[in-house]
């Protein structure tokens, strides 16, 4: 079975989803919930960059910027 880069980050953001629920650790679950949210924004600007999309690099940045480095910090 031969993946693409952007299923290979899907996998690794479903993957950190499912330890997010494992959790009890308030600081562990931020920092994946980090590490979930960055997967999927480098998955989405991947797809842009691919169809050529500059609306979904922009957007896939404003994520990362938000959610997966703000958020946690906060």
């Amino acid at each position: 079975m031969v993946l693409d880069v952007y299923e290979v980050f899907a996998m690794c953001s479903a993957i950190g989803a499912i330890l997010i629920l494992g959790t009890t650790h308030q600081r562990l679950a931020l920092l994946l919930y980090a590490v979930h949210t960055l997967f999927l924004g480098v998955e989405t600007a991947w797809i842009g960059n691919l169809t050529g999309e500059s609306e979904l690099i922009i957007i896939a940045l404003g994520v990362i910027i938000v959610k997966a480095l703000a958020v946690p910090l906060f």
